[in-house]
């Protein structure tokens, strides 16, 4: 497994081991993620909270992918010491099941590195790219 920072902000990240891209301004939270088989980890490390239910996370490996989206209630916040867990069949918050909508593609090509790409009320604010891999092959 391997840790990679998903850090917004109007400048682009430096290259780490993995690839780590921003995409615009806003939200500004500092994300970061552990790719293993069958879950992601993302871990927020500060800056600015996200509305759960506005959180869209793509996770894509190859033609293959899982959306996570419509998370948690209304009022619920993924902020600064938040851990949220993904599987397929579930997602925790700070070890906790929420409530997901989850679609998924599983028929097609596998890759061999994981995308996750988080958007906030449907714009995209981070890609990030992984070697690890989220599906069995």
């Amino acid at each position: 497994m391997i840790i990679v920072s998903g850090c917004m902000s109007n400048q682009d990240a430096e290259q780490k081991q993995n690839l780590t891209q921003n995409i615009t301004s806003s939200p500004k939270p500092a994300i970061t993620a552990d790719v293993g088989m069958g879950h992601v980890i993302l871990s927020h490390r500060g800056g600015d909270e996200i509305p759960m239910n506005n959180f869209t996370i793509i996770i894509e490996q190859g033609e293959i992918y899982f959306i996570y989206e419509k998370l948690g209630k209304p009022d619920e916040k993924f902020e600064k010491g938040d851990i949220l867990d993904l599987t397929p069949n579930n997602v925790y918050l700070n070890d906790r099941i929420i409530n997901a909508k989850i679609s998924v593609n599983s028929s097609g090509v596998i890759g061999n590195e994981t995308i996750i790409t988080l958007l906030s009320n449907g714009n995209k604010f981070a890609k990030i790219v992984s070697r690890y891999e989220f599906f069995e092959r």
